[in-house]
């Protein structure tokens, strides 16, 4: 139980209002400076974010690089070598973020620029990738970059390449189908799944799910529940990869996809939210305790934040729109910053960060009151187990009170002509 406030006086003529609701954790950080989409993101080893790249209109590219610290603060970096959208992040073991591939804003043809960045700022041109790609899938195996699939002018890739900080390229199997805008997450087994994609243009769906283990060995595992591309998906804390709200021809809605560390696949209903959606890749990311945020902007109620019970709870947004091509990463206190997005003329320049703090965790309070402490609810709750229907004043008369708060979604407390020693939320 941990104390989530102190108030040390008080007194006659003193109004203290606290707020239990989600919104209380999502901060605004500063903006990017160059309002963006499609760009890339990834964690340094320090545990620093770093945004890369991105489109400011359907015309023209960025090269802009900047990092958040773990504080909030922004740095902006040496810029790319060349701008460009539709790139990939990959962090490698030894710390270091690589930014890969890519395409301009008005060509469609694969790009081969990789370079990678020290926390510090150290911009290095490593040896261009072979294959020039853009909306390929790639994560990390032990120390080195896996980087598979991807589309260019007229060709879509089904090649799977290794590589390391020192710049060595190793060719692995290739995908078991040809696909762009497919997602590539690593498991807590240390094998990387390449789920869905596209093998056309505009359609051709694909559910189809590979797994490269940490030898680079290919195999084809369970498929997902529906033909699906731009998907987004993480890894939760318990070592399954959640993966939905992407691109398909299917009219099922409000189901994702989880994969166990054993490849495993069962599906989550998560409510009403559509699978059917053209959202391009909004992102997801895993916060430090293992729930996994959904970077989806068309989720009126806020982004969903999946549990790794497969339970649900609702994160608040200080977004309402906006959150479509956007870049969802983890830093390295567990918390995760959604920034950029928009799209076409209506880029973003918004950077939110946004501590979890469960419907679960924070369902209860406890609070130590003195004798004749008021306080006034601004929804029904549950006191001892007792429901009160928001009374108009309630006044403690025992010398001291702990009462246990069954809270509702979301509301306030207003103390009133008293003081409170202390308030927990469970």
């Amino acid at each position: 139980m941990a104390i989530l406030s102190m108030f040390p006086g008080g007194g006659d003529g003193l109004d203290t209002r606290v707020d239990f609701n989600l919104e209380d954790y999502v901060f605004a950080l500063s903006d990017l400076s160059v309002a963006r989409y499609d760009m890339a993101g990834a964690t340094f080893g320090n545990g620093e974010v770093v945004f890369g790249g991105g489109y400011t209109d359907e015309q023209t590219s960025s090269d802009v690089v900047e990092k958040y610290s773990l504080s909030g603060v922004k740095t902006t970096l040496t810029p790319l070598g060349n701008a460009r959208g539709c790139l990939e992040a990959v962090t490698f073991g030894n710390g270091e973020v690589v930014f890969a591939g890519g395409r301009t804003a008005i060509n469609m043809t694969g790009l081969t620029y990789v370079e990678k960045y020290t926390a510090a700022g150290v911009r290095t041109a490593m040896t261009p990738l072979t294959t020039g790609r853009h909306n390929f899938g790639a994560a990390r195996i032990g120390n080195d970059a896996i980087l598979g699939g991807g589309g260019g002018a007229s060709i879509i890739h089904n090649s799977v390449v290794r590589l390391t900080s020192a710049g060595v390229y190793t060719s692995l199997t290739n995908l078991s189908t040809a696909r762009q805008d497919v997602v590539a997450v690593r498991n807590s087994g240390g094998n990387i799944l390449f789920l869905g994609g596209r093998n056309t243009d505009q359609y051709g769906f694909l559910d189809v799910v590979n797994r490269y283990s940490s030898a680079g060995n290919m195999t084809t595992i369970s498929a997902l529940l529906h033909p699906n591309s731009r998907l987004v998906a993480a890894a939760d804390g318990g070592g399954a990869i959640l993966a939905g709200y992407g691109q398909t021809s299917s009219t099922d809605t409000g189901n994702i996809n989880k994969y166990s560390s054993s490849d495993v696949r069962t599906t989550i209903y998560v409510g009403s939210s559509s699978l059917n959606t053209r959202q391009g890749r909004p992102g997801a990311a895993a916060f430090g305790e293992g729930s996994v945020i959904f970077g989806n902007y068309l989720i009126g109620s806020g982004h969903p934040v999946i549990s790794t019970s497969g339970g649900t709870a609702r994160m608040k947004s200080l977004s309402a729109s906006g959150h479509v091509f956007t870049s969802v990463v983890t830093d390295g206190n567990g918390d995760v910053l959604i920034a950029g997005g928009g799209g076409g003329t209506n880029p973003k320049k918004s950077v939110y960060k946004y501590v979890f703090k469960s419907i679960e965790q924070y369902s209860q309070m406890q609070l130590l009151l003195p004798k004749g402490t008021r306080y006034k609810f601004s929804s029904p709750v549950t006191l001892d187990g007792v429901v009160v229907s928001s009374p108009d004043e309630v006044i403690i008369s025992a010398d001291f009170s702990r009462l246990t708060i069954a809270l509702p979604a979301e509301g306030y407390i207003v103390f009133k002509k008293g003081k409170v020693e202390s308030l927990w939320r469970t």
